[in-house]
């Protein structure tokens, strides 16, 4: 038997496909939206023409219709996300993934399951999936490599130290603060239902920016439910029964008006993006910001990102983002800081190290921390790897 195995692959879109519908919050296409809103205003529109009201009922097919698009006015507008190529390692202490800047890392016993299915290899982890396609293994190793994954699963190496990169970078002597972070299943739904993250413009980002992420949410949430719902109760108004006194119809249009069913489809849809997130429990990591790059992670499972010039950040009330070439956005809790002023620093801190990393690229300083070691045999003088795998789910800002 080897001691590891090494693959290098870039998905395809059947993969890539799987892969999202394992690991990426379940939305509603273009499509299905259009078709959905449509239907929500049909019952109003249908009584329109039934009351022979032709410009009001013109007038509100022409505005449903015009809604309709705006999904995918923005699915056309957004950015799709680089491809980048693979590599997964697995050894006798864990599995490493390397995906462009991102390195992942998690050892055997914190893979909660390894599952085969007809076309691939799934290494789950707190509801996260990563995905070893068979294509690239081979037929001549398959039976080898299914039973090698048995005996590293049964009788893993080292399963009580941590991982190298844990030692490197949360006990070592590393220059700067390191914060503690607490992620629950309750901050993680919050974060999947929020619409107060956005972009931070680092180009103008100050401590102003703070406060005002969350009030801009808010101001443009409460307009668009009072447009709602004056549409609504315009459209209730005109297209009241003749007899007004016919409590029995007027039950039924109320039922059957826009702003209840818009609601019931925003709840669907809510409960359609959140419906893993209920199995997800509970962890502990720590989060450091380096030269390089920023690290996350416990003694079993670390995640080392570079700083790139796709690097993203994100900012809420509750929360604070950063994307990574894995393709998601690593959550952080704004409760793992120290007020408005803590996550003020942090990204201040994070904006400045990034700028600075690429501007000394160009001096010849890359991939200085490039990963390297994948096990727990190295010595302490020694350098280690830098890996991980990212255990979040991204938040609906995904597409922005």
């Amino acid at each position: 038997m080897r001691s590891e195995y090494e693959f290098e692959f870039q998905y395809n879109d059947a993969e890539r496909k799987r892969h999202n519908e394992l690991n990426v919050m379940n939305g509603i296409g273009p499509a299905k939206f259009a078709a959905i809103w449509c239907l929500c205003f049909l019952p109003s529109i249908i009584s329109l023409l039934w009351l022979q009201m032709w410009s009001v009922a013109l007038t509100t097919i022409a505005f449903v219709v015009a809604a309709s698009f705006v999904p995918l006015i923005v699915k056309l507008r957004s950015q799709k996300p680089a491809e980048h190529p693979r590599t997964m390692k697995l050894t006798s202490v864990g599995t490493l993934i390397s995906v462009g800047g991102s390195r992942g890392f998690q050892k055997w016993n914190s893979v909660d399951e390894v599952t085969e299915s007809k076309d691939d290899f799934l290494f789950s982890r707190n509801q996260r999936y990563s995905l070893l396609p068979k294509r690239v293994i081979g037929q001549d190793q398959l039976a080898e490599l299914r039973q090698q994954i048995a005996v590293w699963r049964n009788q893993p190496q080292d399963p009580h130290l941590p991982v190298e990169m844990y030692r490197s970078f949360f006990q070592s002597d590393h220059t700067g603060p390191m914060w503690d972070v607490a992620l629950n299943r309750d901050e993680l739904v919050s974060a999947s239902k929020s619409n107060s993250l956005r972009l931070v413009n680092e180009r103008s980002f100050g401590f102003k920016d703070v406060e005002a992420a969350s009030q801009f949410s808010k101001w443009r949430t409460q307009a668009a439910l009072c447009f709602l719902v004056a549409l609504a109760v315009f459209l209730i108004v005109v297209s009241l029964p003749p007899n007004r006194l016919n409590w029995a119809w007027l039950t039924v249009f109320i039922c059957l008006n826009p702003l209840f069913l818009l609601l019931g489809m925003a709840k669907w849809i809510r409960w359609m993006s959140i419906r893993g997130i209920p199995r997800f429990h509970a962890e502990d990591y720590k989060l450091r910001l380096l030269d390089g790059g920023w690290a996350i992670g416990s003694q079993d499972i670390v995640n080392f990102n570079k700083w790139t010039a796709k690097t993203v950040f994100y900012l809420g009330k509750e929360h604070v983002g950063i994307s990574s070439d894995f393709g998601v956005i690593h959550i952080i809790p704004a409760n793992s800081f120290s007020g408005l002023d803590g996550r003020w620093q942090f990204i201040d801190r994070a904006i400045r190290l990034k700028k600075h990393w690429l501007t000394a690229k160009i001096d010849a300083q890359e991939d200085v921390l490039e990963a390297t070691v994948t096990d727990n045999e190295l010595d302490d003088e020694e350098t280690p790897s830098e890996q991980g795998v990212n255990p979040y789910r991204s938040p609906t800002v995904r597409d922005r």
